[in-house]
């Protein structure tokens, strides 16, 4: 078996949408399975292995799914963003860095100039290379539908 694509890819979403909780996810490396853990909800969506209580009781056969920062999607994909697409602004994005809110600002800038829509699909697309490339090297075969 493997793991659907799409399904790895809402994980990673629902990891990187957590804000001020923590959200994890696991895929089972055989059967693709793939489950959901929110600090304020627990397990949701699908019930755990049977035994498991906490996400640290899953086995060795379970992958934790990334969070953004592991797969190197932070600043280094603005700076590769303002270099293929504003290569001339790149002082200005680089000082929105040097204090809170700078993605709020970033974006607000993209806005400004008509590029947001842009960034979000330059965004959705290193995402998904670069999770294609994590399941990759963790052995994972991906369903791609």
């Amino acid at each position: 078996m493997g793991v659907r694509f799409e399904d790895l890819f809402e994980a990673f979403a629902f990891v990187t949408g957590g804000g001020f909780v923590e959200h994890r996810a696991f895929v089972h490396r055989e059967s693709g399975e793939v489950l959901f853990w929110s600090d304020d909800l627990e397990w949701f969506d699908d019930d755990p292995p049977e035994g498991v209580e906490y996400p640290d009781d899953l086995g060795p056969e379970w992958i934790e799914v990334p969070d953004p920062g592991h797969l190197d999607l932070g600043r280094a994909l603005v700076r590769r963003f303002v270099e293929a697409h504003i290569p001339d602004e790149a002082r200005t994005v680089e000082g929105f860095f040097r204090r809170k809110g700078a993605y709020r600002r970033f974006k607000d800038f993209l806005y400004d100039r008509g590029l947001l829509e842009t960034w979000y699909r330059f965004e959705e697309e290193a995402q998904r290379s670069a999770l294609r490339q994590w399941a990759k090297d963790e052995g994972l075969t991906l369903v791609e539908e």
